[in-house]
């Protein structure tokens, strides 16, 4: 496939990297010192607590228009990012995969993209060491794996087909008809748990404080908020855990 990154942080690099060592015609979209690092050494990535580096070689690109076709783009982005990005990216005609934490649902992406909008978001976790060289690890499959949709409906065979990519890549790959119900709980159960987690300092006896995960529950609510409003809270794990 011609896979378009933008975001050369660590969710782009990660997968770029990976997708690329699989033989997928991968651009990353970056520019300054950060592309100037890719042109010269790759996309540089190791598993973390792993002295082994590989580094995956791609094309870098200044802009989508200078990326040049492709099968989809692909955003790794933050979210806060995305107020900027979203007429660049509606300006190009390729599918484009959203894959960025949202709380808010998909309608300023669908008046943005229409019908190339597709959505999910990745199963991994990664930071740059202090040598620039993305350290990354992959969630286990049960708790958390890359997850891709259509915005609305069952997953479509262009759904299909770049699930079969990810999962060459060796992402664990989930299909699902309900992505922005998924994603709206999601956002509302992980980021009280970043925060306490963050509070935490890195200590998971500290994490485990009563104190602090009654904090962690307390901010949970918005689970709650979303019901309230008609969200149905998926998967069935989150409906259970914020039964318990």
């Amino acid at each position: 496939m011609r896979i378009t990154i933008f975001g050369a942080g660590a969710m782009g690099s990660f997968y770029g990297a990976r997708l690329a060592a699989t033989g997928h015609a991968v651009t990353v979209i970056a520019r300054g010192a950060r592309a100037s690092a890719i042109e010269t050494g790759g996309l540089r990535i190791r598993r973390r607590g792993r002295t082994g580096v590989s580094a995956a070689r791609v094309r870098v690109a200044a802009t989508l228009s200078e990326a040049g076709p492709a099968d989809v783009v692909v955003v790794l982005v933050r979210r806060q990012q995305l107020d900027a990005i979203l007429p660049l990216l509606g300006a190009q005609p390729s599918d484009v995969l959203m894959m960025v934490n949202v709380a808010s649902g998909y309608d300023a992406w669908r008046a943005a993209l229409g019908p190339r909008l597709l959505v999910g978001f990745p199963g991994a976790t990664g930071r740059f060491a202090a040598d620039g060289v993305l350290e990354h690890e992959i969630a286990p499959r049960l708790l958390q794996p890359t997850v891709l949709g259509e915005p609305d409906g069952p997953p479509t065979e262009r759904v299909r087909t770049i699930a079969a990519a990810f999962r060459g890549a060796g992402f664990p790959t989930q299909l699902r008809d309900d992505m922005e119900a998924w994603q709206r709980t999601h956002a509302a159960w992980m980021a009280p748990f970043m925060l306490t987690a963050a509070a935490a300092r890195g200590d998971d006896l500290a994490f485990a404080a009563p104190a602090s995960l009654r904090r962690w529950v307390d901010a949970s609510e918005a689970i709650a908020a979303l019901r309230a409003g008609g969200v149905r809270i998926t998967p069935a794990s989150i409906r259970l855990a914020a039964a318990l």
